[in-house]
């Protein structure tokens, strides 16, 4: 595996690698003056994976999206994010301590070649019905969190990332979790600007409307087939009424309540 990680990120990578507490999300909500953070905001619910580019296999994915990479030992002051932002318009992020993922167990995505800035995806899972959702993914690889990696790892009882300002090759490390995330009073606020540089080439919507019913259809196909109810293929109906209500969703907001009721069951 050392040999893996030298080629893709230089031989001299551990020297890239500093302390990380936090893991951090830009969100979609434009920073208000006077306000800290935005109102009503309790926690970080699903969004889909849309990225033909930076995505790769995780297009159609239904996650809570975070990235490590600090910069000059601090957090970026500009962002690619949030996907359909304003350039120069200051975004709120939150910043979620990296200890609430303690236990979890991580899978690295193989980025695609074609990348202009390089994009590393990972996958945290801490559930049974988490690794099935894996099984739908090609080029997905388990990371051993416990040894050093170029991209994010738990040594010494400590997390670590990498800095993009220290690192030889330059790279961003983001993470996905397949759950709605809680935020709290340990989770802090700032705001980040949204620079000229967006994302990759994200999907039309009408693209990912269908990869999301794939992925809604194939959830709960997979829970009757461990005997729980009939398999669901939808109609034209709820497709068209999916349709209809991703045009009325946040970017991050959840698409469908039933399919976050449909994980907590198989998670049981």
């Amino acid at each position: 595996m050392c040999s893996f990680y030298d080629q893709l990120m230089g031989t001299n990578w551990e020297g890239g690698m500093v302390e990380a507490k936090v893991a951090y999300h830009v969100t979609n909500q434009v920073c208000q003056r006077n306000r800290a953070r935005p109102e009503n905001f309790d926690e970080l619910r699903l969004g889909v994976a849309n990225d033909s580019t930076y995505d790769g296999p995780l297009v159609g994915a239904r996650g809570v999206f975070f990235t490590t990479t600090k910069y000059g030992n601090g957090l970026p002051t500009i962002s690619p994010y949030p996907a359909h932002g304003t350039e120069g318009v200051s975004h709120y992020r939150v910043s979620v301590p990296l200890d609430r993922f303690n236990g979890y167990e991580m899978y690295y995505c193989q980025n695609p070649a074609e990348t202009r800035v390089l994009q590393i995806r990972l996958i945290l899972v801490n559930s049974s019905f988490e690794k099935k959702i894996l099984t739908g993914f090609p080029g997905i690889q388990p990371l051993n969190i416990f040894e050093k990696n170029p991209f994010l790892c738990y040594s010494q009882g400590k997390w670590w990332t990498n800095d993009y300002d220290k690192a030889e090759v330059k790279y961003f490390v983001n993470f996905v979790v397949f759950k709605a995330v809680p935020l709290d009073d340990q989770c802090t606020w700032d705001g980040v600007r949204r620079g000229a540089q967006g994302i990759g080439n994200p999907l039309p919507r009408e693209v990912v409307n269908r990869l999301m019913l794939k992925m809604w259809s194939d959830s709960r196909n997979l829970h009757a087939w461990q005997g729980n109810r009939e398999p669901w293929i939808p109609t034209e109906e709820e497709i068209e009424e999916l349709e209809e209500r991703w045009e009325n969703e946040i970017e991050e907001g959840s698409l469908s309540d039933e399919l976050e009721n449909l994980e907590l069951e198989n998670e049981n």
